[in-house]
């Protein structure tokens, strides 16, 4: 039986209701409660058949374990919940044995399915046996990639990032600490070391290629790239490197770790009409000058303002540094002082559209004094509600590259199980059933 249509007439208001956000997110959730549906309509629109373009089964971040997260933050509200969710994990399952060799990172299959299978563990006390099994396969290529980073000094942004390298990894080690006290150690202390040479000419962290998205621009094809986003960036190391710290995991040179991290952002901060911002990246010859040059970029978790802001936010409350806040306030403020019409999005995904904006807006702006950031999420929540189609599989389709009529997501990073988190999030924010967001280590 097809569900019921959304409701639209809760969207044409002028400022729309948390209820409103919270009848999408419903509406959202029922589509994706079918796991054969899903795999039936997932890929390419406007194709006679459905492609699978990028849709990665095992991964968190566009695969069935996403999926999941979704129906088990819902449990406190559908008793069904976790009967869906246990579908979809045991889907991952099967994707994962099927996918060898699996890919490693905290969005990726083997942390990704892990931390899915946390999240349900800690509401049904299960899945303690699938767990201990990924949980030794993890501590093995978690100690490899520690090695191999050590010999190999250089090398590209996902042995360390949020997506698929060392600070993803240690998130999720983090919420298993008892199990991981050794690990998470040996994680702290790459990281550390890593930021050892952040001042030199080609730090540790630097990538030898261009950004994913970037390939154009001959200096950073030549020459690489530092990265600042978080996604991608040094912002992941430094929420790990906080967050595990505010838990009670040091290990020597970790606070001056986050602190030579901070003083990137510090010096590199730039100015437009709006206020302050960061550059998505540095060339060699910006990082060999310290002048940076940028335009304003998505106001996005991947690499603008919002998940930036968040590290440093962390950073600054859990080594009691209050001019990091200072750091952070600044572009946070330009942000929300520039009309979300310049904000560069044009999806709705978590990664890079409104609903990581919409997320990350009511985390940076918590306890804060910025009173305009609740008009600024009812602002967002409607960007998200004007681009619902409810003819779509998904409501929702992202852009991708190649084809211009999008792909249908129905995963966490880009799709809908996403945009529907954030969704309740923004409509009761005092409650979650799990930290989902722990997964963008910004929280």
């Amino acid at each position: 039986m097809p569900p019921e249509p959304f409701p639209r007439s809760t969207l044409q208001e002028t400022s729309p209701s948390q209820n409103a956000a919270r009848d999408l997110a419903d509406w959202l959730a029922e589509r994706l409660s079918s796991p054969d549906q899903v795999d039936r309509s997932t890929g390419l629109g406007g194709g006679s058949d459905s492609v699978h373009l990028k849709w990665s089964p095992a991964s968190l971040a566009r695969g069935y374990p996403g999926i999941a997260l979704l129906f088990i933050n819902r449990a406190h509200r559908d008793r069904n919940s976790m009967a869906i969710a246990h579908q979809y994990l045991a889907r991952s399952v099967d994707a994962l044995q099927r996918k060898r060799p699996a890919d490693f990172g905290l969005l990726d299959d083997l942390c990704g399915l892990a931390f899915a299978l946390e999240m349900a563990h800690r509401l049904t006390g299960g899945y303690k046996n699938a767990l201990k099994t990924l949980d030794r396969e993890i501590s093995s290529r978690a100690k490899a990639m520690r090695d191999w980073i050590r010999t190999e000094q250089t090398g590209e942004v996902w042995r360390y990032d949020a997506i698929s390298g060392l600070a993803g990894v240690g998130r999720y080690m983090l919420l298993r600490q008892d199990q991981f006290a050794g690990d998470l150690q040996g994680v702290l202390d790459c990281l550390v070391w890593m930021s050892e040479d952040l001042e030199s000419p080609r730090p540790r962290f630097w990538s030898p290629s261009p950004p994913a998205y970037s390939t154009s621009d001959p200096a950073l094809l030549t020459g690489g790239h530092l990265n600042l986003g978080m996604a991608h960036g040094i912002a992941g190391p430094l929420s790990l490197l906080a967050l595990a710290f505010a838990a009670g995991h040091e290990v020597p040179g970790q606070r001056d770790a986050a602190e030579r991290i901070v003083g990137v952002y510090s010096a590199m901060v730039l100015r437009d009409k709006y206020g302050q911002f960061w550059p998505r990246y540095l060339s060699h010859e910006q990082w060999a000058s310290g002048i940076a040059e940028d335009t304003r970029s998505h106001a996005s978790w991947c690499y603008g303002i919002p998940g930036t802001a968040r590290s440093l936010q962390i950073a600054a409350s859990s080594f009691e540094r209050e001019d990091w806040n200072n750091i952070a306030r600044g572009p946070i403020a330009g942000l929300i002082a520039s009309p979300v019409s310049s904000w560069q999005l044009v999806e709705s995904g978590l990664c890079h559209g409104w609903a990581g904006a919409l997320h990350l807006i009511g985390l940076t702006a918590q306890g804060d004094s910025m009173s305009d950031a609740g008009l600024l999420q009812e602002e967002i929540a409607q960007m998200i509600f004007d681009t619902f189609q409810e003819q779509l599989p998904f409501g929702f389709r992202a852009e991708v590259t190649n084809h211009h009529e999008g792909a249908d997501y129905p995963g966490l990073l880009e799709g809908a199980a996403g945009i529907a988190m954030a969704l309740e999030s923004y409509a009761n924010p005092a409650h979650s059933e799990v930290p989902w967001d722990a997964a963008l280590l910004v929280r």
